[in-house]
């Protein structure tokens, strides 16, 4: 089984925010959390959903849970877990281990320094990874001194038992100080992914979701919204180098370049054009991401990466699933990752995919590797218009069956970026003609 932290930092490298999910029996300010559910079958569900790991209460009076509850779960669903309880001696740690936890829950806030300090270095001796869970500034500290790899800041105070109000707001106040190389996790009071959003630009590198996973209608669904919060801005239709430099300065995600796209649009580059913008990037040094934008025979489009070699190819034309596998096999090892559009137009998707079912096709093109899907409006039929406006149901059905980031695209300006990220469920915005 995969370190708890390093599953979070995959989920997170793949572009997606790490949410912990937490299974729970009971809340002591809502009550019975299960309404008739088995939590087992919950775990395997959004186990099957992407979730990169989970969290289990333990503690049997107020929340109903218990280790053999932890161990079914470890058992069903094969990933990491984290045993969350208040534990206070090495009889609870070394019961943790032989459960097959992956990490376990310390509270600062509960255990005076030499114990926190004990427990600590018993769990990693039995191979448990450490969750030194912190509420005020001087917590923080002693974790970073303590060299943990996973901190949480929880937004409520753990001792008034989840029945005091409980914001993002000490997130916002205590991210800054998270310890160097630390998953830094926000725990309570998520409900919303403006509150994701919230925690992540405040410093939070991943979140953790109890009650409001429990009371949403669709917690898959609610699970991947979650997941698709990080705002992520992409730039398409680049051909100067001066508006690249900007884009880098300004913190711009990806800049997109169209190159050698087989049909005559008004920003296609050619190869020399691009690989000089392509360089650009690269040199610069700042985290921003070069993409070209693309399309045509996969022997094209990877002769065309193999020599610019950019961070990310997006295939932009008629590609079938065979060809989107046989493309990303051949580049994902180059270190290339590789974003589908995926046309809102049923008639195109039944043509490249076989079924004009936007969760079926999802659904499919979820197993060729690609790193995102793009729902966009704009297809080959259309590809040299402007302003084209997306369609909110079609993309929120998209985003309801990924297990990929997906981006949206089609008449987007920065004054409808607000407006769009809450009709469509995801915050991975691709701008072109509306920054002009």
């Amino acid at each position: 089984m995969q370190r708890f932290s390093d599953s979070l930092k995959r989920r997170q490298a793949a572009g997606l925010v790490p949410v912990i999910l937490d299974i729970k029996c009971r809340s002591p300010k809502e009550g019975d959390l299960l309404r008739g559910r088995e939590p087992v079958q919950v775990a395997q569900s959004l186990a099957a959903a992407g979730a990169p790991a989970l969290s289990v209460v333990t503690e049997p009076d107020h929340f109903g849970g218990s280790l053999a509850l932890l161990k079914a779960i470890v058992e069903a669903t094969g990933l990491p877990v984290l045993r969350k309880d208040f534990i206070r001696d090495p009889i609870a740690v070394a019961e943790t281990a032989q459960a097959g936890a992956a990490a376990i829950l310390l509270i600062a806030s509960m255990l005076d320094r030499p114990l926190l300090t004990q427990l600590y270095r018993q769990a990693l001796e039995l191979g448990l990874e450490p969750f030194v869970e912190t509420h005020t500034a001087d917590e923080l500290v002693f974790a970073a001194s303590l060299k943990a790899s996973l901190t949480g800041i929880n937004n409520r105070d753990i001792r008034q038992l989840e029945k005091d109000g409980g914001t993002v707001q000490a997130t916002a106040e205590l991210a800054g100080r998270k310890p160097p190389g630390s998953v830094l996790v926000s725990e309570s009071a998520i409900a919303t992914p403006s509150d994701v959003r919230r925690a992540i630009a405040n410093g939070a590198d991943a979140v953790l979701v109890g009650t409001a996973l429990w009371q949403a209608e669709d917690m898959t669904l609610l699970f991947r919204q979650l997941s698709q919060a990080r705002p992520v801005l992409k730039i398409c239709g680049l051909t100067q180098a001066a508006d690249v430099a900007l884009c880098l300065e300004s913190g711009v995600d990806i800049m997109g370049f169209v190159t050698e796209y087989p049909l005559p649009v008004p920003w296609n580059l050619a190869r020399e054009q691009a690989a000089r913008l392509v360089e650009t990037v690269r040199e610069s040094h700042r985290p921003g991401r070069s993409c070209l934008v693309t399309g045509g025979s996969p022997a094209a489009v990877v002769s065309l990466a193999r020599e610019l070699h950019p961070h990310l190819v997006q295939l932009h034309h008629q590609e079938t699933l065979a060809e989107t596998r046989q493309i990303a096999e051949t580049l994902i090892p180059l270190g290339i990752g590789i974003i589908l559009a995926i046309p809102g137009d049923p008639a195109a998707r039944q043509a490249r995919y076989g079924t004009a079912d936007t969760a079926t096709a999802v659904e499919d093109l979820n197993q060729t590797g690609v790193y995102a899907l793009l729902a966009d409006m704009r297809s080959p039929a259309n590809a040299d218009q402007s302003g084209l406006v997306l369609d909110p149901a079609f993309c929120r059905s998209v985003v309801a069956h990924a297990a990929k980031p997906v981006m949206v695209a089609g008449g987007l300006t920065p004054e409808r970026i607000e407006a769009t990220v809450k009709a469509t469920g995801t915050a991975f915005m691709d701008i072109m003609s509306g920054v002009e």
